[in-house]
């Protein structure tokens, strides 16, 4: 049984300084809906798929956003281990769910 995207979601807490992140995230993302739709529903497929292969998980992330061209750290992600592309996902339902801005 696939989890829902909402179980994947806990409230984490950020700080002000983290949150300069999700404004780089945001500057980034802003012109490029359709990637980050791409990326978005491609992590969620991958950790599901991937639940208890963690490391199989992070070389495809890594991958896919090397291809891309897209460098995690700009955005105060340290890895692409799936609690690291959780971040990703909060920033995405930051400004894409909550705020609609991207």
């Amino acid at each position: 049984k696939r989890d829902e995207p909402s179980k994947l979601k806990t409230n984490r807490p950020y700080s002000w300084e983290e949150f300069e992140k999700f404004s780089a995230f945001k500057e980034y993302f802003k012109d490029k809906s359709n990637e980050l739709h791409t990326l978005v529903s491609l992590i969620y497929s991958k950790m599901e798929d991937w639940r208890d292969d963690e490391e199989s998980f992070k070389e495809f992330m890594k991958a896919t956003f090397k291809q891309r061209g897209i460098n995690v750290k700009d955005f105060g992600i340290k890895d692409y281990s799936m609690d690291e592309m959780k971040k990703f996902l909060d920033m995405f339902e930051f400004w894409h769910t909550t705020l609609r801005e991207i």
